[in-house]
């Protein structure tokens, strides 16, 4: 009976040291991103020289990941992402939806940027709600024609340079979407008035957003 209590006790006490008491396990680092109840986005397209503002009281876990999403976007080859595409995203937690449109033959960035983002630290879920956009002949032209009129306004040509362009002209069944951004309301209403001026278009939808 005596050396049965001497077992019990010594059983206690180790299990005692082994396991960690409430202190410790509240010190456990928790990698896992808060999610806030506001989203970190990218307001529009992902471009080189706008970078959108940090909404108030989200995490810098999830700031950390928005910026990580962003870099990727940048950092591809104009090959892959040109004045033709539309990509965004959001973060909110651990979870990164991408949005936004690229033309056929750029449709495999759709897949190197969802990759991309489930690589990154602290990612826990990816949400494709990437469009690829419809192999369309006429849509084709109608991008070209829709540049060349922008080029030729004289105005609107500070918005396209080659590495980064600031205006996004995105066509769907010859419907217009203008997304980026510009320097005034002028320089808005003219890319309406230099839009509807291309007879090929169905519809002009000018989602442009002015920033100074």
């Amino acid at each position: 009976m005596r050396r049965l209590l001497l077992y019990s006790v010594l059983l206690v006490f180790s299990a005692g040291i082994m396991l960690p008491g409430p202190q410790a396990l509240a010190a456990t680092p928790d990698k896992t991103p808060s999610t806030s109840s506001v989203a970190v986005t990218s307001n529009g397209p992902v471009m080189e020289d706008y970078t959108p503002p940090i909404p108030a009281g989200v995490s810098p876990a999830e700031v950390q990941i928005a910026k990580a999403v962003r870099h990727q976007i940048v950092t591809l080859p104009l090959t892959y992402y040109g004045k033709f595409d539309d990509l965004e995203y959001s973060v909110q937690g651990g979870t990164v939806t991408l949005s936004g449109s690229v033309t056929p033959v750029h449709a495999w960035t759709r897949h190197d940027v969802v990759n991309a983002a489930k690589r990154i630290e602290g990612v826990s879920k990816v949400v494709d709600d990437v469009k690829v956009l419809p192999t369309n002949p006429l849509d084709a032209q109608a991008r070209r024609q829709v540049l060349r009129a922008f080029l030729n306004s004289g105005q609107l040509t500070q918005y396209f340079w080659p590495i980064s362009p600031s205006i996004r002209i995105i066509v769907k069944n010859l419907n217009l979407t203008l997304k980026g951004y510009v320097q005034s309301e002028s320089d808005k209403n003219l890319a309406t008035i230099t839009a509807l001026n291309v007879r090929s278009l169905f519809q002009v939808h000018n989602d442009l957003q002015v920033v100074r």
